[in-house]
């Protein structure tokens, strides 16, 4: 083992590894939307008393795809969305695409649906109120937007917050955290062993 962590390109593999790891991590864990992963959680969205299960995708910071399970249905949309820093805010109540809904729900969603230049006019009045009213932008964004960070979504304030969690974020900050560990471990031990074979050549 000693001889084949002493050898060169073991050496520089596994601080190469170990270097875009360690770098890899930081990224995820101090991003402030996970992109790519779903954050998912449960509301009553229409006050039935029944919390329904919702899925947040964040494809980029112009949309999310949110998925919405019924007892019986199932409803898929592309959320238009404006992140500023850590928060996100809906944009309206728009959408950039209606993927699948019931009859009667597609009807009506797809009246919401509206084209990206739309989007871009009103992204330019969210960036107009925060150059011009800058504390009432920021209270409106505390009130309407969600928090986000790599792990969780909070939507809303105090006791009527709901969480969404993303547990992408989490299994790869416990099993990247892992295998991070392993090749500093292997790489300090390869370091230490070449030095060693060196000084005895």
């Amino acid at each position: 083992m000693k001889k084949f962590l002493g050898k060169l390109p073991v050496m520089i593999t596994l601080v190469s590894l170990a270097v875009v790891m360690l770098v890899a991590y930081i990224v995820m864990l101090v991003r402030p939307v996970a992109y790519g992963f779903t954050y998912k959680g449960k509301e009553d969205l229409y006050g039935t008393g029944k919390k329904q299960e919702i899925t947040m995708k964040f494809n980029n910071d112009k949309y999310a795809r949110t998925t919405i399970k019924g007892e019986e249905d199932e409803t898929i949309v592309d959320a238009w969305i404006y992140r500023d820093g850590k928060y996100i805010a809906p944009v309206g109540g728009t959408f950039k695409k209606v993927v699948k809904a019931s009859e009667t729900d597609k009807v009506f969603l797809e009246k919401l649906v509206i084209s990206e230049d739309a989007y871009d006019e009103m992204v330019k009045t969210f960036k107009e109120a925060k150059k011009e009213h800058p504390e009432e932008y920021k209270e409106e964004l505390k009130e309407s937007g969600y928090k986000v960070n790599a792990f969780t979504m909070t939507i809303g304030e105090g006791k009527d917050a709901v969480t969404y969690t993303c547990t992408g974020s989490i299994v790869f900050a416990a099993v990247g955290g892992v295998v991070l560990v392993a090749l500093l471990t292997f790489g300090a031990f390869s370091v230490v062993y070449f030095i060693k074979g060196k000084k005895k050549a």
